[in-house]
């Protein structure tokens, strides 16, 4: 049957016509979307009086003063220049030739000084490394980590096997490597040692689905790092360093909220105050130093607008020897809180991520939303962090082929009714996530 072209054009018109007509529509029509400004949600805690159920072990602050938390932290890789195994023990590979880290040595050394003095806190994050010096140690050293954690001195922030790459992994593989840390952490110390934060500070980028399992899991805040370097002054400027990241805005929308901050200049203390180097008694702090660290906060302050501001105090592998961190910043907060600043009063505390967050929202402020991702990762004066999306195919390829038989163990152990087949799964899951640079990070 033959179509006249005049007919065809009505048709055509006609059709044109009615897409201007649903366009223009849904231009008038009211969104159902989240507000531009919200507070922050946060979850209410269990009844428990201990560790992470109680704000109740979280510093005391203090009202009309700007307080400092200095988180103390370590940054401890699962790899990256050297293997896992190197990394805990602190061996040195001959090819590089100095050594890069001692997991072990590290919460070892913490540990002890967490012991010295209550008002010190430590948190620490990846489960890979915490579990395996878990099962070596004594019985006695292990009732001291269950009273820093009780005590909320010592706090698992993020709770993953692994801190996970967010640009390049996969949905099942984020959500079983986090599994794997909960279960440690909850079969171990009990669901008061398991926080509700994020610390994702050393990924290349930073996803709105990944933001949205972690907000699905029940985290109510979130901690990042690494962020487009125009984005970041832009934030600076505008005060905006702090926001509520809705990470499913179309379906979840107000239950995928999280609480998000960047943190002003990385996860590294700042610039002058890592104390990886050197012995405690050639560090001595003096006015000077004092009065140069509250130059340094209170430029901070200006890119943030709560009465609170969190400052990262730590290193890759840091606190190696945690004395020579902690015999520096006791004195440090001592003389910053005695000197004070004219016009600014500031308060200088330890503290942590968790208690952070809950001062915030107790000051019931506003915060612009975001609804996409941090991608791609920039610096400085044009370069994109993007080459490890497509980098080491082959690797990539037998990663994810682990992890789908990973997956079809659990689905065959579930369906099966495999009896005391949870174990052999666990197994699976600590040898499949042994190193979150193989996630994708690098």
């Amino acid at each position: 049957m033959r179509l006249s072209l005049k007919r065809s054009l009505t048709w055509v018109v006609a059709l044109v016509l009615l897409q201007l007509v649903v366009y223009y529509w849904s231009l008038k029509r009211p969104r159902r979307l989240p507000p531009k400004l919200t507070l922050p949600r946060y979850t209410q805690t269990h009844p428990s009086n201990e560790g992470t159920c109680s704000f109740k072990t979280c510093p005391a602050v203090k009202e009309g003063y700007l307080n400092v938390h200095i988180v103390p932290h370590s940054h401890t890789d699962v790899g990256w220049l050297k293997t896992v195994d190197q990394y805990y023990t602190g061996e040195i590979p001959a090819d590089i030739g100095q050594e890069l880290g001692c997991v072990r040595c590290t919460l070892e050394s913490t540990i002890r000084e967490l012991e010295k003095n209550k008002d010190r806190r430590f948190v620490f994050i990846e489960m890979k490394y915490f579990s395996r010096y878990w099962n070596e140690i004594k019985d006695s050293e292990r009732e001291l980590i269950r009273t820093l954690i009780r005590e909320r001195r010592l706090e698992l922030v993020g709770g993953g096997w692994v801190m996970s790459d967010a640009g390049v992994t996969m949905y099942n593989d984020i959500i079983d490597q986090h599994t794997l840390g909960f279960d440690f952490i909850a079969d171990t110390f009990g669901s008061c040692a398991q926080t509700r934060t994020g610390w994702h500070v050393d990924q290349f980028g930073h996803s709105r689905e990944h933001a949205s399992i972690f907000a699905q899991m029940g985290f109510d805040s979130l901690f990042v790092s690494r962020i487009d370097f125009e984005d970041l002054a832009e934030r600076k400027r505008t005060k905006n360093m702090e926001f509520v990241w809705y990470t499913s805005p179309l379906n979840l929308r107000n239950r995928s909220s999280l609480f998000t901050q960047v943190t002003y200049d990385g996860y590294y203390a700042p610039n002058g105050y890592v104390f990886d180097s050197g012995s405690s008694s050639s560090l001595k702090v003096s006015e000077l130093d004092a009065v140069h660290f509250l130059k340094i906060i209170k430029l901070r302050a200006q890119s943030y607008k709560s009465k609170h501001i969190l400052v990262p105090m730590g290193s890759d592998f840091g606190y190696k020897n945690a004395e020579t961190w902690f015999q520096y910043l006791d004195p440090l907060i001592k003389a910053a809180n005695e000197i004070g600043s004219p016009g600014f009063q500031m308060n200088f505390l330890y503290s942590t991520p968790s208690c952070y967050t809950y001062y915030v929202n107790k000051e019931k402020l506003t915060y612009e939303v975001k609804k996409d991702d941090f991608l791609p990762y920039s610096v400085p004066p044009s370069a994109f962090w993007t080459g490890y999306y497509t980098t080491r195919g082959g690797f990539k390829k037998f990663i994810k082929l682990a992890g789908q038989i990973l997956q079809a163990c659990k689905q065959i152990s579930i369906f099966m009714d495999l009896t005391d087949s949870f174990y052999h799964v666990n197994a699976l899951r600590k040898y499949f996530f042994f190193c979150y640079d193989t996630l994708g990070c690098s």
